[in-house]
């Protein structure tokens, strides 16, 4: 049961997919399709900017693991733990044994593809504190809060954010930093973030939003 379970919402969630963004009808041909600031904004994003570096893929995420620097601002973000130290924590869990070695993992006995390698060697690495996965920027613009803790309540703070290279050394867990200093202009900015709103795409279709559930 408890399989069926996750099998099932795994499929109901690969049903909420958004298509049609602009971005994505400007890559199909159609030059009209995004504004000339999210040109501008495309070309930072993918040079000086060097988001692309990380922000890659369809999905703009490498679904890799890095340290941004992130200092967690409780006052910002007041049910944030500022000692979440990221992928690490969930070493000591997952390794278990009993969890490592059980049916449940993606290569046991209940998987649909036993075959497949993507634990990775997860539980034979060493891994840092700090680091946390790439956010894949489809609908970025309509799903604030950003970053692990919310504190980000806007796009202008996050690439401001990105902007001064993170949070200053010793305030954040895990280093050294992945990213530095962008020196962006106000305008680059602006054109930075109507680039970022071209992800968002068309709505969820209806019939996947309804609820279902009999009372």
């Amino acid at each position: 049961m408890l399989v069926n379970y996750g099998k099932a919402i795994e499929a109901y969630l690969r049903k909420l997919v958004s298509r049609n963004a602009p971005f994505d009808q400007f890559v199909a041909g159609n030059d009209d399709a995004i504004s000339h600031e999210a040109k501008k904004g495309l070309k930072l994003f993918i040079s000086k900017a060097g988001c692309i570096g990380c922000h890659n893929t369809p999905l703009f995420s490498d679904d890799d693991f890095h340290v941004i620097g992130l200092h967690i601002d409780t006052t910002l973000s007041p049910h944030a733990d500022p000692t979440e130290i990221g992928r690490a924590a969930n070493q000591a869990l997952i390794c278990n044994p009993a969890v490592a070695d059980g049916d449940f993992n993606v290569n046991g006995h209940f998987s649909d593809d036993p075959t497949t390698t993507r634990d990775g060697n997860f539980c034979s690495q060493t891994i840092p504190i700090g680091l946390w996965r790439t956010k894949g920027l489809r609908q970025i613009d309509g799903t604030a809060p950003y970053f692990r803790d919310g504190q980000a309540a806007t796009l202008d703070d996050v690439i401001e954010f990105y902007d001064r290279g993170g949070d200053p050394d010793g305030t954040f867990l895990g280093g050294p930093k992945e990213i530095q200093p962008l020196h962006l202009s106000g305008e680059e900015k602006q054109d930075l973030k109507e680039f970022l709103k071209a992800l968002t795409g068309d709505p969820v279709p209806a019939q996947y939003l309804q609820d279902l559930h009999n009372p």
